[in-house]
């Protein structure tokens, strides 16, 4: 499995994060250059060519793991751009919670990246 969150989301997905109440100031979310505020597997996340890179080519995942921003974040607009490459299942999870049994392991919204049209952005 490959999914690519690039800069978590903006041009590989550069990830920004603007407010909804009119203000037109966005916050970064993602330096382009390390894992700074993200916590993640390192055997599965990295950051490849200026985007967030999850891959588990040659990694035995025994469960799903994420890459989880360490903000809290109020309303948001969360604009992204993904790659994905293979027959994949991916997602990009948002408000969601962190679960306290299983490391990186979440629970909440996830909108879908899959390779079949009626399954992308699937909630």
């Amino acid at each position: 499995m490959r999914p690519i969150l690039a800069p978590l989301l903006l041009g590989w997905l550069s990830c920004a994060a603007l407010p909804s109440q009119g203000d037109a100031t966005s916050a970064r979310l993602f330096d382009g250059e390390s894992l700074a505020g993200w916590a993640g597997d390192a055997a599965v996340w990295s950051v490849d060519d200026g985007a967030l890179m999850g891959s588990t080519h040659g990694v035995d995942l025994k469960a799903n793991t994420f890459l989880i921003h360490e903000g809290t974040f109020a309303d948001f607009e969360l604009r992204l751009k993904v790659r994905m490459e293979g027959a994949n299942n991916g997602g990009v999870q948002y408000r969601s919670r962190v679960t306290p049994k299983r490391a990186f392991g979440v629970a909440g919204y996830q909108c879908d990246v899959h390779p079949k049209p009626e399954y992308a952005a699937m909630l």
